[in-house]
This record gives C-alpha cells, sequence and structure tokens, in this order.
C-alpha cells in the first residue's frame, strides 16, 4: 500500500527506518507479503531514465522466490540489500497526469486493442500510453492493457523475456486492482528495444530445447520462457506462439560446447535454504561489485527454477552446470 510507514520510508530514501521496521515487525509470513508489496509497488514506479542498473522489478521477484523457501525465518540481508539496491533508482512522475487527461477528454470513439498493437509497433511511446490510457478508463481499470502489451512486446523475446516474467509474476503476487503502473513500467521498458512484426508460431516448445539449453544456453531467458510457456494467462495461446519462434531460433543455432563433465556439486541432501544460504553469501562477497551480485542473484534464481521444473534426467546436466557456474562465479557453498 502506498500509504503505509514502510512504503514512505523507501520513497524519502530513509534505508535505516526502513531496515529498523524490518527487524521490528517481521515476524511472520503475513508481515513479509505486505513487505514485499510494498517492495514490488516501488519497483513498479521507478524511473527508468539515464539508469542502466538492472531494473528492480526483476531484482525483488527473484529474491521472492529465494526468500520464499524459508517464509517462516525471511532473509533479512536480502531484503536489505534490495532496499539498499532501491536508492538507486528515482521514482516516475506523471502516471496518474495521463489518466487525469484522459478523463478530462470525456466520451470519444472507442479504443481498440488493434490500435494499441498499431501504435506499438510504430514505436511511438506517447500515442502507446494515451492509447493505454484511454482502454484502461474503459475497461474499468482491468489488466487487459497490461496483457495486451506483452502480447505486444513478446515479439521481441530476446529483450524482453526476463522483464516481462518478472514483471507478471510480481504483479500477480502484488495482487494489486491498480494495474496502471505496471503498465506504465512496461511501457518505459519498450523504449529500449524495437518491437519486429508477429512470428508465425513452431511446433517447437521449451522442453525440445531445455536440455541444450541446460549445457550451453541462456539459462535466464529460459526459465523466463518455460515459466510464461507454463502458466495460465487469458493471452497464452498468443504469448506462446512467439515463445514458439524463439525456442525454434534456438534449436536451430545453439551448438552444444564440449564441456567435461563434472562431479563437484550435487543437489542431493541440500537444504531447503540452500538458495538462500547461497545468496546471501553472494550478497556478503566483499570482493563482487553491485553488477555482478545482481546478475549473480538473477541467474542463481533461475537455476532454482530450472531445479524445481526439472526431470530426473536433467539433474545431472544441471549439476554439471551449477558447478560451472560455482567455479566461473566463485560462488561459496
Amino acid at each position: 500500500m502506498t500509504g503505509s510507514k514502510f512504503f514512505e520510508y523507501l520513497k524519502s530514501k530513509k534505508i535505516e527506518k526502513s531496515k529498523e521496521l524490518i527487524q521490528a515487525k517481521l515476524n511472520n509470513e503475513k508481515d513479509l507479503i505486505y513487505i514485499i508489496s510494498d517492495l514490488i509497488l516501488f519497483s513498479s514506479l521507478v524511473s527508468r531514465n539515464k539508469n542502466k542498473n538492472t531494473h528492480p522489478i526483476i531484482v525483488i521477484n527473484a529474491l521472492k522466490n529465494i526468500i520464499g523457501d524459508d517464509r517462516e525465518n525471511p532473509s533479512k540481508i536480502l531484503l536489505n540489500f534490495f532496499i539498499e539496491y532501491l536508492t538507486l533508482f528515482k521514482l516516475r512522475t506523471g502516471d496518474e497526469k495521463i489518466i487525469d487527461e484522459t478523463l478530462k477528454e470525456g466520451a470519444r470513439a472507442s479504443e481498440f486493442v488493434s490500435d494499441l498493437h498499431d501504435a506499438c509497433q510504430e514505436g511511438d511511446i506517447r500515442k502507446i500510453k494515451t492509447i493505454s490510457a484511454r482502454i484502461y478508463i474503459v475497461s474499468e481499470k482491468s489488466r487487459a492493457v497490461l496483457d495486451a502489451l506483452i502480447e505486444v512486446v513478446l515479439q521481441n523475446v530476446e529483450d524482453s523475456i526476463l522483464f516481462v516474467h518478472h514483471l507478471l509474476r510480481s504483479f500477480q503476487f502484488q495482487k494489486s486492482k491498480n494495474s496502471w503502473s505496471f503498465i506504465c513500467s512496461l511501457i518505459q521498458e519498450m523504449e529500449f528495444f524495437s518491437i519486429p512484426n508477429p512470428h508465425k508460431a513452431s511446433m517447437i516448445t521449451p522442453s525440445d530445447i531445455r536440455k541444450v539449453i541446460i549445457q550451453s544456453g541462456d539459462i535466464n531467458s529460459f526459465s523466463s520462457v518455460e515459466r510464461l510457456w507454463n502458466g495460465d494467462y487469458v493471452r497464452r495461446e498468443s504469448y506462446r506462439r512467439e515463445l514458439s519462434h524463439w525456442c525454434c531460433y534456438i534449436s536451430e543455432n545453439l551448438e552444444i560446447k564440449n564441456k567435461k563433465n563434472s562431479t563437484s556439486f550435487s543437489f542431493e541432501n541440500k537444504n531447503n535454504n540452500f538458495f538462500i544460504k547461497l545468496s546471501e553469501s553472494i550478497i556478503l562477497n566483499k570482493n563482487k561489485s553491485l553488477k555482478s551480485k545482481i546478475d549473480d542473484l538473477i541467474i542463481l534464481e533461475s537455476l532454482r527454477s530450472m531445479k524445481k521444473m526439472s526431470k530426473p534426467d536433467d539433474i545431472e546436466l544441471l549439476e554439471n552446470r551449477f558447478a560451472c557456474i560455482l567455479e566461473n562465479e566463485n560462488w561459496k557453498i
């Protein structure tokens, strides 16, 4: 809730006050949900103008999933790290102004999702915002605009998938009736990549390329593709059309690099808080830059997801890839 004391501390960049509140109030799963919801909402409101840091919506959703492995004892190290990360960002202004201006316009000819799609293909951000606001109001402030925009943005899976997946999951966790900040966040992100024309569907699915990805591919992108593919969304078939095109491209272009098998790591007998402890060690590593820590946390969460979704015959491959990353990134377990 934007009116909460915690949210106001975040907004005014009162880091110590925010940490003190977590220390005092984080006593159960219900408290954890409220705190993460505020962190998600704040992240959806950040401005990306000239800020090249990884979008906090990606980071908070990754941390949320890792923290969820021990909800009774949520990691304050992870939460405090993220609070400090948020100080690198300013909040957007003008989101509500667009809604107010649209309401003042009064009745006008109906806008359609097809009009919104056309504006996206043109790359006209101002027009996208205007049409989005009109549809948002007419649809009684539903999530319809968010779903329609994601359908278009996924025409560029390579550049958008990580943000889209984590934005959608964050939105669903936050359970906000106000989707406008998430819509504006997505529109803002569209300034960073182009939107090609829609692609034809392919018969190739994430499961068809899973093994080659585990061995040599982009773990972050694939993990997001796999989860979005399996999600229950109104526009799922449209999402899958574009995701299948990406899978087809990967199947035709990714070569398995010859890597020696490693027996130095196994998921067997690892505690439920294994990923939490590893995340904390990454954060506490003074030899790592902030960017390296963020990158490590995101790929660790992706690996965690792939482990949860792996069949027995994939586990050994994943363990081998995990061992390589452990060595390359100097993770301490």
